[in-house]
């Protein structure tokens, strides 16, 4: 996995919008489905609770979907 920086993020959420017509409620889905799968695989979710935190930069979708 590649780890970008906030304007290279932004520009490829930007890329996928235009010029591949995925629309940004789609990507929010995408990352926030991601993450689930990802905690669910590497910790587990039966009986834990979790808080979601979402820092600046256009993050509070992602973790809505969370």
């Amino acid at each position: 996995m590649k780890i970008t920086c906030v304007a290279e993020m932004r520009s490829l959420d930007q890329t996928a919008v235009e010029a591949f017509g995925i629309t940004e409620e789609l990507l929010m889905e995408n990352a926030g489905d991601a993450v689930c799968a990802l905690i669910s695989r590497e910790i587990g979710v039966q009986g834990k609770t979790f808080i979601i935190c979402c820092g600046i930069g256009n993050n509070g979708g992602d973790g809505l979907v969370i």
